[in-house]
């Protein structure tokens, strides 16, 4: 019996422990450092920089500020969005790390999700 009882535990809280460890990473920026409270901002993708050191941004539709995306892996998916007015669902990040941060001044994002408006 305590032998079940054992094996039934760690049945329900490795995938708890699993699931809490990942929430965590996604909250925090992944590789970045600190995070920062989640908003809603409306923008479009537009490409920054020079080749071979390009980073995809996300300017706002008053073009008031332009956000750096991290991780730099969503690069090829937002650039993807070119073209369309978006409503971001983003986590401002707070002493962001890559490159993209030290060029596009007004902050890093890490996105949440999307959808595309117009």
């Amino acid at each position: 019996m305590n032998r079940r009882f054992a094996v039934a535990i760690i049945i329900v809280l490795v995938p708890i422990v699993a699931c809490a460890l990942s929430a965590s990473s996604c909250v925090s920026g992944g590789s970045s450092s600190g995070k920062g409270k989640t908003e809603i901002i409306r923008g479009r993708v537009k490409i920054y920089g020079n080749e071979p050191h390009t980073y995809a941004g996300i300017e706002l539709e008053d073009k008031s500020k332009i956000y750096a995306v991290s991780p730099k892996e969503m690069d090829p998916v937002i650039r993807e969005l070119q073209g369309h007015l978006i409503e971001f669902k983003v986590i401002m990040l707070v002493n962001p790390q890559g490159e993209a941060s030290l060029f596009l001044k007004d902050g890093t994002v890490k996105l949440v999700s999307w959808k595309i408006i117009q």
